[in-house]
This record gives C-alpha cells, structure tokens and sequence, in this order.
C-alpha cells in the first residue's frame, strides 16, 4: 500500500510538471529588458556562457583561422579576405523586411533626415535620427551601414529600434551616401568619436548608455571606436572580419575589455564566419555567437532571417547598465 501511494504521489508530481511547461511554452511575451530572456532564446545557447558555445574555441583562435587566410607575419602585409572592399560585388539594394511593430514608443518617434555632425576633420556627417520623445533620457543605438553602399540599407531596423525606446542615428560613413568625402577608415573610426560625443551630450539620450551595431566593414570599424569610447556599453557585429581594408578587430577586441558584445554571421559566408568564431573564442565579456545557415552577409542577413531584428534587440535590452 506504501508503495502505491509513492506511485501516485509522482504520477501526480509529472503531470503537475508537463501542465506548468505547457503553459511557460504557449507564453511569448513583447521584448522588453524583464523577459529578454525569451526573445534571445532565439540565439544558440545561453548568452554570455563561453563554455556553451556550439563552436568550441580552436586550439589557437587566434591565429588558426584556416589554411585559406593566415595571420601575416610580424610587419607583413595582412591578409586579404575574400571582399576586398566587402560588398563591391552587389548591384542590388533590398531593404529589410518589415519588422513587428512594438506599443512600447509607437506613435512617439520623430525622424529628423539628414541631421549632420562635424567628423574627424570637419567633415559633416551625415545621418537620419529617429528621435524618441520622452521624459525620461533613453539609450541610443549608432548603426554603421556595409562598404559601397548606405545608411538606406538598414530598411525598417531604425524605425523598429526607436518604437522600442532606443534613440537611433542612422550614419552615412565618410565617402559614402550623403556624407561624402573620400575613403579613410582611420578617419572614419575618429568620426564614430564625434558623433557618440555630440549624442551623448543631448538631453534625451541617456549618454552612458550607446550602443554600435555594425555590419560587415561597418562592424570593424564599430568594435574599433568602442574600444576607446567608454559610453559604449555594447556592440553588435553582424558578419565582421579579422581584416576588411586593413581595418582589423582582434586588438581592438582586446582593448575593448569585458563590455558585452553579440556576433552574428552566417555559414556560407566562410571568411566572416570563420572570422566570428576566432572573435568569439577570445572574447573576455559577456558574449554571444549566433550562427545562420545561406542567410547572406551583413544587413542582407535581415531579409533572409526576419527574427534577426528581435535577436538584436533583445541583445541590446539586456545588456543595458
């Protein structure tokens, strides 16, 4: 008789369980930074566990990269990557697919075109700001668009960030779209310091609180400028390479330190995929690697793999300070 009560006190104990998971899992709460937790579910694995990594470290993650592209020798020229200049190769421009539209900051958002801010040598740049109106400052996202192409190629993503209380600036880097000039990378990380200084400083954009999301030669050059800005609190890197025109990120990670950063790449686009892997064996911080499967490079990822829009904002939620 002992026995049989045993018995149904756990028949009891699992069907009580498998009814309280039914529930958790028919829930999909709105992102916001309390139930970040479900919208990065998205992701592979749980973030900021380096252990967990579905890509386990390399021996050397810093220099075995592949055959294909070695680390130069000490004052060797580096390495070419496979994009010379990352996205010459496109003809097209197709912006990403419309997003979800969140309540949070809908109807509040006003896009100032074409604001311009002095850059490294004057040069004004140029860039759409999706101005949040509230209260209370709020954290602002700088997006820095892929080589040969503009600030356009972010389709909707701006829009979507400011609904979810995210101040934004969508740049033109220097010798591109409406802000002009030549070519210089060197410059153009100098010109990521003015702009976080002059947005940091406006009233309704908590200045503590500014993250980088960079796409391709965008992301090298956003993971350069943070590591000397302090107000950075994270960065996004979709599709980075060790090297795009000698603009590299390993030391730049490096100086970056222990601040949280998101990598996301896709597996087909071998030189930045084997490039997110090495970044993200060797970062110190919190840090998270999402891997896709013909999803294209950079900003093209968002038309194949539409939830990548709610992966980077969910990622940005929870890492605020």
């Amino acid at each position: 008789m002992k026995r049989v009560h045993i018995l149904a006190g756990w028949f009891v104990f699992i069907a009580f369980t498998l009814a309280a998971c039914t529930g958790r899992a028919q829930t999909s709460p709105a992102p916001t930074k309390e139930s970040v937790q479900s919208t990065l579910e998205l992701a592979e694995g749980t973030p900021g566990a380096p252990d967990e990594s579905p890509y386990p470290p390399p021996q050397d993650p810093i220099t075995n990269l592949t055959q294909d592209y070695p680390p130069p020798a000490t004052g060797a020229p580096l390495p070419a990557s496979p994009y010379p200049y990352p996205e010459q190769a496109e003809t097209t421009i197709s912006p990403a697919q419309p997003l979800p539209t969140s309540s949070l900051c809908a109807g509040n958002v006003t896009v100032t075109t074409d604001l311009l801010i002095p850059g490294a040598d004057g040069l004004q740049i140029s860039g759409d700001y999706y101005q949040v109106n509230s209260p209370e400052p709020l954290p602002m996202v700088i997006l820095l668009h892929m080589y040969a192409q503009e600030r356009t190629r972010w389709g909707d993503f701006p829009q979507y960030l400011a609904e979810n209380c995210f101040q934004v600036f969508n740049m033109d880097l220097r010798g591109h779209g409406k802000t002009g000039g030549e070519e210089d990378w060197p410059k153009a990380i100098e010109d990521i310091s003015r702009v976080v200084e002059a947005l940091s400083d406006r009233p309704e954009v908590a200045g503590d609180k500014i993250s980088l999301v960079g796409a391709s030669i965008g992301a090298n050059v956003a993971l350069n400028a943070a590591a000397n800005l302090e107000q950075i609190y994270t960065v996004v890197l979709l599709s980075p390479g060790l090297e795009y025109a000698r603009v590299t990120t390993l030391p730049a990670l490096a100086a970056y330190g222990d601040r949280p950063i998101l990598i996301v790449a896709s597996e087909e686009d071998r030189y930045a995929a084997e490039s997110s892997r090495n970044l993200d064996s060797v970062a110190s911080g919190e840090h998270q690697l999402h891997m896709y499967n013909n999803a294209g490079h950079g900003t093209d990822m968002f038309a194949s793999e539409p939830e990548l829009g709610n992966l980077i904002l969910g990622w940005l939620l929870a890492q605020l300070p």
